[in-house]
């Protein structure tokens, strides 16, 4: 799963399941993704001192969630929308 396809995933499955980025962060430490991106980080663009500084990748996954919400909330309120 690429992220860009999380983020597609992310907009379908968590709506009305997570109720804030804290939870979506969480949820997403448990996601295939987020072992692929632990055990081969440069796939991901995440550097190898990235992971040493930040080893859960909290901000990775923080920014992946961010970045799905702002795609999800520009679709809703997009006219063309419904």
């Amino acid at each position: 799963m690429t992220v860009s396809s999380l983020t597609v995933k992310l907009c379908s499955c968590l709506t009305g399941t997570v109720t804030n980025v804290d939870e979506a962060v969480r949820w997403l430490s448990y996601s295939y993704l987020y072992v692929r991106m632990r055990k081969n980080p440069l796939v991901y663009g995440i550097t190898y001192q990235e992971l040493r500084d930040d080893p859960t990748l909290e901000k990775k996954r923080r920014d992946i969630v961010v970045d799905a919400a702002r795609k999800l909330d520009k679709v809703i309120h997009d006219p063309g929308f419904r």
